[in-house]
């Protein structure tokens, strides 16, 4: 379901407008999606709530440090969930 959007050139194309909180959590050495794009990415959309969170680590970084990946769902993500 998401192939259409992993070809998408611009960031208006992937979608600006968001109804639900939208945090991005990434490896802040990320080369593969690097976090400037990221943050550009972020910056233009519009949502309720959006966050740029880089944690330590590459493009892996949720499978490599996956201790300070789940701090930070736990931390931003879990009281958003648990209010609704």
């Amino acid at each position: 379901m998401l192939l259409p959007q992993t070809k998408s050139l611009t960031t208006a194309e992937l979608g600006l407008q968001l109804s639900i909180p939208m945090f991005v959590v990434e490896g802040e050495e990320d080369f593969t999606t690097p976090t400037a794009l990221a943050r550009q990415y972020v910056e233009a959309m519009k949502a309720p709530r959006k966050e740029v969170v880089p944690i330590p680590g590459g493009h892996f970084a949720m499978c490599m440090h996956r201790d300070e990946f789940l701090q930070e769902l736990v931390k931003r993500v879990h009281p958003l969930a648990v209010a609704n």
